[in-house]
C-alpha cells in the first residue's frame, strides 16, 4: 500500500487505565484501516513484518475473514521445499525475544516462536547457539550485546523487526553484527 497506518503499540503500551481504553480503541481504529485497505485490494491475508502489529491484529480481529500473520508464516509455508545453505559455515546467536512485553498487552496471542526457530536448523552450514530469553531488548540490549560476547558469538539472529533494530543499535563498535531472519534466510537460498 502506498499508505498505512502504525498499529500504535506504543501508546497502547504506555497507558494505564482509561487512558489505555482510549489508546486501545484508537490502535484498533488503525488497524481496521489498513484490513480495510488489505480487503479492497482482495487478499486474503494481512501479512505483518512488525511483531506487535501481529499481536494486535490478532488480538482485535481474532474471527477476521482476513488471516492475520506475521511474516515468518508466510515465508516459512514458501521455504517447506527449499534447499537452503549457506555458502560457507556460520555460528549464529538466536535471539527470539523475550514476550514479556506482548504477554502485558496482548494476553493469549500466539505466534509460531517454535517453527521460527526450526528453520535455522534446516539450513546447511549454520550452528545455532540459543540466546537467554529472558533479557528484554528495550530494558537491557547491552547484556544481550554481552551475552552474545561471553558465548563468543559474532553474529545475532533475531526474527523480530524491533528487537533486530534495537540490538543492532546497541551492537554498533562492539563486533557483533545483528541479522534479520528474511536476510539469513535470503542468504541461504543463494542466488536463483
Amino acid at each position: 500500500f502506498d499508505e498505512e497506518l502504525c498499529c500504535g503499540i506504543g501508546p497502547v503500551e504506555r497507558a494505564k487505565g482509561d487512558e489505555r481504553e482510549k489508546a486501545e480503541k484508537a490502535a484498533k481504529e488503525f488497524m481496521a484501516s489498513n484490513l480495510e485497505k488489505v480487503e479492497k485490494a482482495g487478499a486474503k491475508n494481512a501479512i505483518y513484518l512488525c511483531l506487535w502489529c501481529a499481536h494486535l491484529a490478532k488480538k482485535f480481529f481474532p474471527d477476521s475473514p482476513i488471516g492475520q500473520m506475521h511474516y515468518p508464516d508466510i515465508l516459512l509455508e514458501r521455504l517447506a521445499k527449499e534447499k537452503l545453505r549457506l555458502k560457507s559455515p556460520k555460528v549464529i546467536g538466536y535471539y527470539e525475544g523475550c514476550h514479556k512485553r506482548s504477554k502485558d498487552w496482548a494476553p493469549g496471542v500466539t505466534l509460531e516462536w517454535q517453527r521460527y526457530r526450526e528453520v535455522l536448523h534446516r539450513i546447511e552450514g549454520l550452528k545455532v547457539v540459543e540466546m537467554p530469553d529472558h533479557l528484554c531488548c528495550t530494558v537491557v540490549p547491552g547484556r544481550i550485546i554481552e551475552a552474545a560476547q561471553k558465548l563468543n558469538l559474532d553474529t545475532i539472529v533475531c526474527s523480530c523487526l524491533g528487537c533486530q533494530t534495537r540490538l543492532r543499535y546497541t551492537s554498533k563498535d562492539t563486533g557483533v553484527h545483528v541479522q534479520y531472519l528474511p536476510d539469513l534466510l535470503l542468504e541461504a537460498l543463494g542466488p536463483k
